[in-house]
């Protein structure tokens, strides 16, 4: 399933960048000592691209009432059997009525389940989520339990990617001095 942030322009800005700056650090030396090092930054876009992809354009654990009770599975509230069918009969006064049992009233998320599953709603994506980190505006969805690991990933690899990249151009500096910028006057980003 498809998050929120498949409605964003900004996640396929983000990865256009990242191929613009790979594609201008790698034109900018031309060194065969550390030619190496290109496949190294590469690999470190490739790993920043897709981690973006992930983070924004798929599910973070979205919860809506039909996934928090499973068919044939029940929760006991004052005494009364409350499975997802009767749920979903439940009707608005009810609910009304006893606003303590629901934890959302947007999504009709019970407290119960929402303590367990650990289930918050984003105000952002107007959405319980699972697990529920905070709402990533840069990616345009929420970060949750499902997403939460690509987010640390993204983090770590965008660090790794700017330090492979100066110390790249370091170490053609180094063994190569000059001439490995001699080549190109100014890099050209197409």
């Amino acid at each position: 399933m498809l998050g929120p942030g498949f409605e964003s322009v900004t996640p396929g800005v983000l990865i256009l960048i990242m191929i613009m700056l790979y594609r201008y650090f790698t034109q900018l030396f031309d060194c065969s000592a550390v030619n190496w090092t290109k496949y190294l930054i590469g690999i470190c876009v490739l790993m920043v691209i897709a981690n973006i992809a992930k983070i924004s354009f798929f599910n973070p654990g979205h919860v809506s009432n039909s996934f928090v009770l499973e068919k044939g599975e029940y929760i006991k509230l004052r005494g009364q059997k409350i499975t997802k069918k009767s749920l979903s009969k439940l009707s608005k006064k009810y609910l009304e009525d006893h606003e303590e049992l629901l934890e959302c009233e947007k999504c009709l998320i019970l407290t119960e389940q929402a303590q367990k599953l650990e289930i918050v709603h984003c105000e952002e994506c107007d959405i319980c989520v699972q697990g529920f980190d905070h709402h990533c505006g840069v990616l345009g969805n929420c970060i949750g339990k499902q997403n939460i690991k690509n987010f640390n990933i993204l983090a770590w690899s965008f660090v790794i990617t700017v330090i492979t990249t100066y110390g790249a151009l370091f170490l053609a500096l180094a063994c190569c001095g000059q001439t490995a910028f001699a080549n190109s006057e100014t890099p050209k980003l197409n």
